[in-house]
């Protein structure tokens, strides 16, 4: 029972890391909010930049307690979706040029190593 609630935990945290991404780069409009008779158009939003410093949050507050609990499945993941977030932004603010293409690269870099090197020694649970 254990060993199906850890992956029913693990595929809520992979669908939620995806439902952030989504609405980091186009919002959500709550057509559920309004009622039926109504147009989508006057439904609330929250915007993207909303989605995107939330999602940012919640990465680096799940990466820490996933260090400090010695949760190398969490914080593995942390890293992957800080990654994907990192590119997305990026990408989506500054633009696909050499440099910042070469900057980025880098940067990822740099997480990989380090998330390599945490790993070292460690026994991820199957």
């Amino acid at each position: 029972m254990s060993r199906l609630a850890i992956v029913a935990a693990r595929t809520a945290l992979l669908l939620v890391n995806f439902g952030f991404w989504i609405g980091s780069l186009w919002g959500d409009r709550l057509t559920w909010f309004v009622e039926p008779a109504s147009t989508s158009r006057y439904a609330p939003a929250i915007p993207a930049l909303v989605f995107s410093i939330g999602w940012l949050v919640a990465i680096v507050g799940a990466g820490i307690w996933a260090a400090r609990a010695n949760r190398p499945w969490v914080l593995n993941l942390a890293a992957v979706f800080g990654a994907i977030h990192f590119y997305t932004q990026w990408f989506e603010k500054l633009g696909a040029t050499p440099f910042t293409v070469l900057v980025a690269g880098i940067t990822t870099l740099v997480l990989a190593v380090g998330i390599w090197k945490y790993n070292q020694g460690r026994t991820l649970p199957a």
